[in-house]
This record gives C-alpha cells, structure tokens and sequence, in this order.
C-alpha cells in the first residue's frame, strides 16, 4: 500500500491530484541526528568462560584485554591512516552502577549475538566490584584522551602465601607486566609464578598520573616486598663424643686401707719426737 508524503494518508502518492494537501509543500523526511563515535555504551560484561567452548585465540586472565562486538570495534578503532601504526593501542573505559572505573585494552572484536557484550578476565570484573559467574550491566566507551606514559609505578604483593615463602618476584613481576598496554593505580592484578603458586599484586601508585600506558621502562618499586634471604653456608657433621674407655675389673686397683694409731699411741710418739729433740739440742 503506497502512502503518501505529504499527508501521511494511504492509497495514493504525494503527486495524486486526490491528496488534500497537493498545494502545500513536500514535507521533508525528520532527518536523525547521528550519534557522536565516542557514546557511552551500556551493554553486558562475561567473563571470558562464557563466549564459547573453543580456546580463546590466545587470549587469557593474564592479561588487560577485553573483546568487545565487531560492529563497535569498526566503528571506534578502525582508522585506515592510523592501522600500520606500532603504538597503536584500543582504550576502552568499563565502569559500572557501583561507580567503579576501569581503564583497559581492547584485544580485538567478538561476533556474539549481543552486540553491546563485553567479555573481560575474571580479575576485570573483580575491579568493577562485579561477579564473574554471572553477566553484569556495565557502560563502557572509547578513551579519546591522550594517556601517559608510566614513569614509576609502586606494587605491593598482598598474597600471605608470597609473604610466608620468602621468594623474590621481582623478575617475575617485570615479566608479567610485559602482557599489559596500560596499568591502573588501585587495581589488583594476578600474578601466576613459576613455582605454581598465583598470588595478587595491589597497584599501589602509578607516576605521572593514576592511569598511563606501559611502554618505556619504568622504575619498578615493590612496597613490602619480601627478598629471599642468603642461603645459609653448609653444616658440617657434627662429630661424636669421644667415648671413655671403661677398663676391666681386674685391671682397676683396689683402695688401700691405712690404719690411724689412737690417741695414746699418738700422744707417746710425739712425746718420744719431743724427747729426741731435746737430747739433740743438748749435744750439739
């Protein structure tokens, strides 16, 4: 059924000699205004655990990437003049009703039937102050500001298990945040180690300012850090006592008993020393 123009009625066109309203101008169509490239997006934010069964193409908790819709990923980051750039980076900002704010990299575009989805690691979502076992409303647009670069960053491990074993992180550290395109003060990111123990790592402050790109090297500092100790020298055998020969019963000698005289007898001889001396002395 054709409808007309200019009237809004059916059964003819705008040029139909029939149309009450032939002798007033054509109405021009309501053009839409378009929507700025930059619109905040509310939308649903998965865990990674929910696109789908197959391996996720490289993609993993350890690291700051979120895949968003393919239609959004076109339309925000696709730049033919800026796509063979080296530094190029895709910074979305996630927050949710809570108020909480997250800055991170878009590692590339999904295809799922919800185009406003968002599928993000499980400590992401832990930044949100969100759950990961079930999908969560969030906003989330592109970051148009020109971020810094870090300069100093200060982490302090808060896991007790990396406090009671003594190891030292800090290469382990620096390794991981080699997966990482921006880093956010406040936030806590998991650190797998090579020992398997996987311990949190809290974002105590970030220098120049609280948000700022990871791509020069930066002055790590590890507030509270634990340095394993000097390994202790190596303990010599304790040597045995020297055991004490016990001699045989017939080699040990008897004690001697010696007989003391009385008194009376004691008193006479030296009443003869005395009488000895006397005699002596008269002599000499």
């Amino acid at each position: 059924m054709v409808t007309c123009s200019r009237c809004g009625q059916e059964g003819h066109n705008r040029r139909s000699v029939n149309c009450p309203n032939r002798d007033l101008p054509t109405q021009e169509p309501q053009q839409l205004q378009p929507q700025p490239q930059e619109a905040i997006v509310q939308g649903t934010i998965y865990p990674f655990v929910f696109i789908c069964e197959t391996p996720m193409q490289g993609y993993s908790e350890n690291y700051d990437q979120v895949l968003i819709h393919n239609s959004h990923f076109i339309r925000l980051f696709i730049d033919p003049q800026e796509a063979n750039s080296p530094d190029k980076v895709f910074l979305v900002r996630l927050s949710s009703s809570l108020g909480s704010s997250i800055v991170v990299n878009v590692g590339g575009p999904h295809r799922e039937y919800d185009v406003n989805s968002v599928y993000a690691p499980a400590w992401i979502m832990n930044a949100l102050i969100i759950s990961d076992s079930v999908p969560s409303p969030i906003f989330w647009e592109k970051v148009t500001e020109t971020l810094p670069r870090a300069t100093e960053i200060s982490l302090k491990p808060i896991d007790e298990a990396i406090l009671e074993s003594g190891l030292d992180v800090r290469d382990e550290i620096e390794a991981h945040l080699k997966n990482f395109n921006v880093l956010q003060q406040g936030t806590t990111i998991p650190l797998p180690l090579s020992s398997g123990l996987k311990v949190d790592i809290y974002v105590e402050k970030v220098l120049p300012e609280p948000v700022a790109l990871l791509r020069d090297e930066v002055i790590l500092d590890l507030l509270g850090a634990v340095i394993a100790p000097p390994p202790p020298p190596p303990m010599l055998p304790q040597r045995p006592p020297t055991p004490i020969p016990e001699l045989p019963a017939l080699l040990i000698p008897e004690p001697i008993a010696i007989q003391q005289p009385d008194l009376a007898t004691r008193r006479a001889l030296m009443a003869a020393a005395a009488l000895k001396r006397t005699i002596t002395n008269q002599i000499i």
